[in-house]
């Protein structure tokens, strides 16, 4: 996480937004990520959409009379907007 961090760092110095996103178990990463940066560099504007993502997974038969199974998973994921100028307020998020 530190080396992510030290890259999108830099990288906001030069550009006016980042987005960070996370899926599943990320979730929680992203989030931490972006507070570290609110913390950073003030003032900060963040919107922030949640969502799914929606994941297939294919898998094959150990045995040979079955048939392969197709499972659809929603994963929910998060999107943040982290922007040195302001942003639309009318925007929800």
């Amino acid at each position: 996480m530190r080396n992510l961090l030290g890259y999108a760092m830099k990288a906001f110095k030069e550009e006016k937004a980042i987005v960070w996103s996370g899926s599943g178990a990320a979730i929680g990463k992203a989030i931490s990520c972006v507070e570290i940066m609110k913390r950073r560099y003030k003032p900060t504007h963040q919107l922030t959409k949640i969502c799914y993502r929606k994941v297939e997974e294919f898998w094959e038969p150990l045995l040979e009379e079955l048939d392969p199974l197709v499972v659809v998973r929603e994963v929910p994921t998060i999107h943040i907007l982290l922007s040195k100028d302001p942003l639309n307020t009318a925007e929800p998020g």
